[in-house]
């Protein structure tokens, strides 16, 4: 095994290095040159040769460096591992990642890793989209005789308390999670060093900070943390004739699916294809586009803040009753996300949020309170209504007492991700890059410009100054084509005023 091994670790400032300085280096006799700092499994993916990783992400600062599956060396001290994903380029290096020592290093690292992981890749949920699988059958690490050198971990630690679940069985401890937590300003998950290198959930995830956002799922390489599937019920609603299934869809999604069937990030945009699949599922499905109603929630938004801002300059009361939040500045209510991180760590500020339902919320009650007795004229509750979301917090958001109707119905009974969707089309051998497009349904399902920007970082708020500048001046927005620019962005804080004349 491996007796001597070189790890460099580079300070922070350095990870998140800013290109002013260029150095050159050597990746299997190929000159490159790359900025200073960079790390050099980074720089040997830019030389167009591919190393292994699994613990490391190259948004993360501090990741890296514990799994040891992405060793190459130099051709000056051959035989000598370094660990690419901790150590920054220096000029003149000249990196070795074919050598078959390196190989031997990386093959049994992960067969290791393999040894420990629970035998049930085919009842996985992350099954052919994980990547210690993938890592496993290109680097052929069965082959290695480790599969009985440790015992498979059996400790049935489930964590099941929210839309995200837990199995700490899976977990190979490369702190991605935990680095994408913190990332997010959050500390829901943490590792310990006592008895070894281990992540621990900071108590079980429905009491910690873990705002439902699922990052962790998008990066965890192995399957630890996923989101709870719906897609059994759903399936099992469809092929229930007695009941009509009414599939509502955020915009994000017709983006984001497109990479699960094979096309590249931002190559394909699909939207009516995905309503010619969802009724491929069965005849008694319908389709609705969550554009309608994100549409509804600017419009009630808009009007909430000119509610607050009539009273806040007057003293009087325009709209709404006496009793309702005037507190300013008022925040969008659309995440669920970033509602749950409000109620968790600034419950005193609860009144700044808008108090209109997210575009989810409000076609879901309009499904159930509109759509089946004025225009299907069936019971309520024999409509199924399934969101699809690009968001694990939109599951927790339909479980709120808020999102339920005079009745008692859910408004929403299940919410699909995009990943959800994927697997359910697969799974009934739908390919989405092959089917014809055909319209979503006519009632609620027309949206603008406004709702399609909800899927900007800074959209929501846009989309409502334009409504309630528009409402109170008679005019539109000063910005050219209507985009508002300054509060858009990841930038931070983003700060703008707009004033309001001849009013």
């Amino acid at each position: 095994m491996i007796t001597r091994l070189f790890v460099k670790r580079a300070p922070l400032c350095m990870r998140a290095f800013a290109a002013t300085e260029s150095v050159t280096i050597k990746v299997d006799g190929k000159s490159i040159t790359i900025p200073k700092g960079m790390m050099l499994a980074d720089a040997i993916r830019k030389a167009g040769t591919k190393v292994p990783t699994m613990c490391y992400h190259p948004d993360l600062p501090t990741s890296g460096g514990l799994c040891r599956v992405c060793l190459v060396e130099s051709a000056k001290s051959p035989g000598y591992p370094i660990v690419s994903c901790r150590t920054p380029v220096e000029e003149g290096m000249d990196i070795l990642t074919q050598g078959t020592k390196m190989k031997e290093y990386r093959q049994a690292n992960l067969a290791m890793m393999v040894s420990q992981h629970p035998n049930e890749c085919l009842s996985c949920p992350s099954s052919t989209n994980c990547k210690t699988q993938t890592l496993a059958s290109n680097l052929n690490a069965g082959q290695c005789g480790f599969d009985k050198a440790t015992p498979p971990k059996n400790s049935n630690t489930y964590d099941k308390t929210t839309a995200i679940e837990r199995d700490n069985d899976k977990c190979i401890n490369c702190d991605i999670c935990v680095h994408t937590c913190k990332l997010q300003g959050l500390n829901a998950l943490g590792f310990y060093n006592e008895g070894g290198h281990v992540v621990q959930s900071m108590g079980m995830l429905d009491e910690s900070e873990c705002v439902q956002c699922g990052q962790c799922i998008n990066r965890c390489p192995t399957g630890a943390i996923t989101e709870k599937s719906e897609i059994r019920q759903v399936l099992d609603a469809i092929g229930d004739q007695s009941k009509t299934v009414v599939f509502q869809m955020a915009p994000s999604i017709r983006v984001a699916i497109a990479e699960e069937f094979g096309f590249k990030p931002g190559e394909k945009i699909f939207k009516n294809e995905i309503a010619t699949a969802l009724r491929k599922l069965g005849p008694n499905v319908v389709t609705l586009d969550t554009n309608f109603s994100a549409d509804l929630t600017i419009i009630e938004e808009g009007h909430e803040l000119i509610e607050r801002l009539y009273r806040a300059v007057t003293g009087k009361k325009l709209l709404g009753d006496d009793h309702m939040p005037t507190e300013l500045p008022m925040l969008t209510s659309c995440c669920p996300g970033w509602i749950i991180f409000m109620e968790k760590n600034y419950p005193d500020m609860l009144s700044h949020l808008s108090t209109c339902k997210s575009p989810q919320g409000m076609l879901g009650a309009l499904i159930k309170g509109y759509w089946a007795k004025k225009v299907k004229k069936v019971d309520p509750k024999d409509v199924v209504s399934v969101s699809i979301m690009p968001c694990t917090a939109k599951k927790a958001e339909k479980e709120r007492p808020q999102l339920r109707g005079d009745e008692g119905f859910k408004d929403v009974d299940y919410v699909l991700t995009t990943r959800e969707l994927a697997k359910m089309l697969k799974q009934s051998n739908i390919d989405l890059g092959k089917v014809e497009p055909t319209p979503f349904d006519a009632v609620m399902s027309e949206g603008t410009g406004a709702a399609v920007i909800f899927g900007v970082t800074g959209g929501v708020m846009e989309a409502a100054l334009r409504t309630a500048y528009e409402v109170i001046t008679g005019r539109e927005v000063p910005f050219k084509s209507l985009n508002i620019e300054p509060v858009r962005g990841m930038e931070g804080i983003r700060e703008a005023g707009i004033k309001l004349e001849n009013v």
